[in-house]
């Protein structure tokens, strides 16, 4: 049918705007010039409304490694009492997770919210793998959600990935370095003064300490091994700049 008539097809998880009153798990065929046909009794029933979040779980599900969970664990302090206490890991390697990401780079804002506010450590990952792409692009828009979201980005491996290249590139870009500030006094929150350290690596790898070496300085006397470890990694960052 397709083919006899020469259309041109568009898969897409939304319908447009201006289509009205339409039921879901109903496939919809538009042709170039917009005209709409809805399925007939030829056509077979599909899901149209298929959502990216929902694709990408599905694609992270086939990497799980149970066998590899108690052997992750120890490294992300999911233990009773630890920092990690409550996480749930599904051991996905990071590089594959990655890769799996890059095709959901367009995922719409609520699926990301989504994602950060899961309690699966592997999905929260995935969020923010996929705002810090989101950032380059969105900016402000992007930084905003990470602040609004900061409450989920509570591991050592969340905030490494997220901090320099979300927070710590818009600081750079907007000369203002009063958000790192404000999280490095929050004393009692761990994950928070991380950001605050790790941030500063996006400085840097631009040849700049900014206010990063006063944070370090002030924050020597922590003795959580979090936060030596991250003064320690930031220190060896600058003389190797």
């Amino acid at each position: 049918y397709i083919r006899k008539r020469n259309l041109s097809i568009t898969i897409s998880n939304r319908l447009p705007n201006d289509v009205a009153n339409v039921n879901s798990g109903v496939v919809y065929i538009f042709t170039s010039a917009q005209s709409f046909i809805k399925r007939s009794n030829s056509f077979p029933v599909l899901w149209y409304n298929i959502r990216m979040k929902d694709q990408l779980i599905a694609e992270l599900e086939k990497e799980i490694q149970p066998d590899k969970i108690e052997t992750f664990a120890p490294y992300f302090g999911v233990a009773p009492g630890k920092y990690g206490e409550g996480d749930i890991l599904l051991a996905i390697h990071t590089p594959n997770l990655r890769k799996i990401c890059k095709k959901y780079r367009e995922m719409p804002e609520n699926e990301i919210v989504e994602l950060l506010r899961s309690p699966v450590h592997d999905y929260r990952f995935a969020g923010l793998v996929l705002l810090r792409e989101q950032f380059k692009k969105f900016g402000d828009k992007s930084k905003d959600l990470y602040l609004a979201n900061l409450e989920s980005v509570n591991n050592w491996d969340l905030v490494d990935e997220s901090a320099p290249n979300i927070l710590g590139c818009w600081c750079y870009e907007h000369k203002d370095e009063n958000i790192l500030a404000d999280l490095h006094n929050h004393k009692d929150k761990l994950w928070h003064k991380r950001i605050a350290i790790v941030a500063y690596l996006y400085f840097y790898r631009k040849k700049t300490l900014g206010n990063g070496l006063e944070i370090i300085d002030d924050s020597l006397e922590d003795s959580h091994p979090l936060i030596q470890k991250a003064c320690g990694w930031m220190l060896r960052n600058i003389y190797a700049k």
